[in-house]
C-alpha cells in the first residue's frame, strides 16, 4: 500500500508551491503551500498579515509553520482520511480539489499583489511600458 504521496504545483513564485498529500500510513490528506528556505523570509510573514484573509476565503483555521525548527516552511489544512474505506474515495478527491483550488486563488492573488507593489514587477512592467511606447512610434 502507497505510504506517501506528493503533487506539486508553482503558485506564480518559484520555491512557493502548492501540493497534495496523501499519507496511506498517518491516514491523512491535505493541501499546502510549501515556501522553499531561499524564499521563506519574505513570503511567510507576508503571508501571515494576510493570514484572516486568507483563512476567510478558505473557510478554515490553516496550520502556519507547524514546523518552526525546519528552515523550509509550510502552510496546511489536513483531514484524516480512511484509505481502506473505497466508497469515501470521491469524498477526499473532492475535499482535495476544492481546497487546491481555493488555496491557488488566494495564496495566487497574494504572489501576483505583492509582485505588483514591488519592484520585482517593476522591471517586467518598466519593459512593458517601453516596448509600448516604441510600438506607438512605430508607422
Amino acid at each position: 500500500m502507497l505510504a506517501f504521496s506528493q503533487r506539486s504545483t508553482l503558485l506564480g513564485k518559484s520555491n512557493v508551491h502548492l501540493s497534495n498529500i496523501f499519507t496511506t500510513n498517518q491516514k491523512r490528506i491535505g493541501v499546502r503551500v510549501y515556501i522553499h528556505n531561499k524564499e521563506s523570509e519574505i513570503w511567510l510573514p507576508y503571508f501571515l498579515q494576510n493570514k484572516k484573509r486568507v483563512e476567510e476565503e478558505i473557510g478554515e483555521k490553516l496550520e502556519w509553520n507547524p514546523n518552526p525548527n525546519n528552515k523550509d516552511k509550510i502552510i496546511a489544512l489536513n483531514r484524516n482520511f480512511d484509505f481502506e474505506n473505497k466508497d469515501s474515495w470521491d469524498e477526499a478527491v473532492n475535499w482535495s480539489v476544492n481546497y487546491t483550488l481555493a488555496f491557488k486563488k488566494v495564496f495566487g492573488e497574494l504572489i501576483k499583489e505583492y509582485r505588483e507593489g514591488t519592484n520585482e514587477g517593476s522591471s517586467i512592467n518598466k519593459l512593458i511600458d517601453i516596448n509600448e511606447s516604441v510600438a506607438m512610434r512605430s508607422p
